[in-house]
């Protein structure tokens, strides 16, 4: 039997979203949630997915890129992100204070540290600013550490094989860091693809499940429908949902052998 992580991303982003995410949790069709918790709706979110602590690894998706009303570092555009993390033009403090305070938002619901932390959009592996996030993580945690999501993109049959490779690019040395800073994290990833949602994501995920490897991480972007502007996603998560959520994926599971495990399983 293969163990994998399957990562629901964004949780907290907005109500729909959480509550998409919410009806895999309570069907067992995930085994890792990823939070965002500048929004105003992530305390009470928070509440309903804290009911299933047992059973879900539940993490920060440390964001720098998507704009709520109240953050301590203001959102940017991924390329102009990327473009000030690789020429060392970013302001290294105002990443460490947006950080903790993302995590004591998330601390102040749970009551706990988080079990990982990963990035909206692998902000937390981009060079000028993993040294931040390695640094900080390691000196908040002194003692039980949270584990982190290497963006180490093997599984290759998407149709984002473009970005796949960039990313692949950009995570390089990333395990190493987190090693050296007494980190662990995690191995293969997949799901990467457009998001469009035109996408055949049935077909890609059955792909990826095939070919995954024990250890694996699998991320996902399921949500409600939702007419949000603000999310350029918005007319993918429903497809995500539904096929998730489906008898389909349980065959899929079955089929392959495959069980949906926590980190502290593999």
């Amino acid at each position: 039997m293969k163990k994998i992580i399957l990562c629901a991303d964004d949780f907290g982003q907005s109500t729909a979203i959480g509550a998409g995410i919410l009806q895999l949790v309570q069907a067992q069709r995930l085994s890792a949630v990823s939070c965002m918790t500048e929004s105003a709706c992530w305390p009470d979110s928070a509440k309903e997915l804290f009911r299933f602590r047992e059973s879900v690894d539940i993490g920060l998706h440390f964001n720098l890129t998507h704009t709520f009303a109240a953050q301590a570092f203001a959102a940017r555009p991924l390329g102009a992100l990327l473009i000030a993390a690789l020429s060392g033009r970013i302001d290294r403090r105002a990443l460490a204070t947006s950080l903790h305070t993302q995590l004591d938002r998330f601390e102040a619901a749970a009551g706990e540290m988080p079990d990982f932390i990963d990035g909206h959009q692998h902000v937390h592996i981009f060079p000028g600013i993993r040294g931040v996030v390695l640094r900080e993580l390691k000196r908040r945690y002194p003692r039980r550490k949270p584990y982190l999501r290497a963006v180490n993109p093997r599984l290759r049959d998407s149709d984002g094989a473009l970005k796949l490779s960039f990313l692949k690019l950009l995570n390089s040395g990333f395990r190493r860091a987190a090693t050296r800073a007494g980190l662990a994290s995690t191995s293969g990833f997949g799901g990467i693809y457009s998001l469009q949602a035109k996408a055949n994501f049935p077909a890609l995920m059955q792909r990826w499940i095939a070919a995954a490897r024990n250890g694996d991480l699998l991320m996902c972007h399921p949500g409600l429908a939702d007419d949000n502007a603000a999310d350029p996603i918005a007319a993918t998560r429903p497809h995500e949902l539904q096929f998730l959520n489906g008898p389909e994926f349980a065959a899929l599971l079955l089929r392959n052998d495959v069980r949906l495990s926590r980190f502290q399983s593999l």
